[in-house]
């Protein structure tokens, strides 16, 4: 699967293939349940890069499950316009003093209320997918 090839009529652009596998292995209650943890390795491996194969481990679980609630919660957010903008100022590491410039950033409220900053609130928006 790694050697390049051609389709007939696009002789210049050489295509390849690539294969992730996610594994379950061990008895689970339903195949469904199977099914699900060798689909949740299988997005934990895409997440690394392609081309490689991975084992279902718990904490994938509980990392996906978090993820999603983490989803569910920002689209009910969005929904109910509970995001605003805020602005934070630029810090000059090197100088040790604030750059006089100010950063937009997108800030929530929280289940309770209160409010939360952009990395609290947002720690899947540098993840891709």
């Amino acid at each position: 699967m790694k050697e390049p090839f051609r389709v007939e009529g696009f002789d210049d652009i050489p295509l390849s293939v690539t294969a992730s596998i996610g594994i379950a292995t061990n008895e689970r209650d339903e195949p469904d349940d199977l099914l699900r943890d060798a689909a949740i390795a299988l997005c934990s491996g895409k997440g690394q890069g392609r081309n490689r194969h991975v084992r279902f481990e718990s904490a994938m679980k509980t990392a996906a499950m978090e993820r999603l609630e983490l989803e569910t919660d920002l689209r009910e957010a969005l929904q109910e316009n509970q995001f605003f903008l805020v602005y934070e100022p630029i810090f000059e590491a090197r100088q040790r003093s604030g750059s006089g410039a100010w950063r937009p950033s997108c800030a929530g409220a929280t289940q309770s209320g209160a409010s939360s900053t952009p990395s609290t609130s947002f720690p899947c928006s540098k993840t891709p997918g």
